[in-house]
């Protein structure tokens, strides 16, 4: 995830304010990023999980489009997460089977 890319204004960022999970766009690509902002320690809680739900389920509904503002529809091809933590990019998971993988 590129400071580049945010500085030069290529993300639009969208999805519901005051979220622990912020999504922006990237139109040249059709990019979603996804970024887990957890309220205190950076783990999964159900508020992290409840706002990723719905982003996702809305996304679900509208085929694969985002909405960008002014209702205009724009198609994904790509859904790339990560965090805002600086400290942790991880929130969880089986890393020994990611090695293995």
């Amino acid at each position: 995830m590129s400071n580049l890319r945010d500085a030069v204004g290529l993300c639009i960022p969208y999805g519901k304010a005051n979220s622990q999970y912020e999504t922006e766009f990237e139109p040249a690509t059709g990019t979603i990023w996804g970024y887990f902002k957890p309220r205190g320690t950076a783990c999964f809680s159900l508020g992290l999980l409840k706002d990723i739900r719905r982003h996702d389920s809305a996304l679900a509904t509208n085929g694969g489009k985002v909405d960008i503002g002014g209702g205009e529809m724009q198609t994904a091809n790509y859904y790339v997460c990560g965090s805002r933590d600086p400290q942790a990019f991880n929130l969880g998971g089986d890393l020994a089977l990611f090695v293995l993988l």
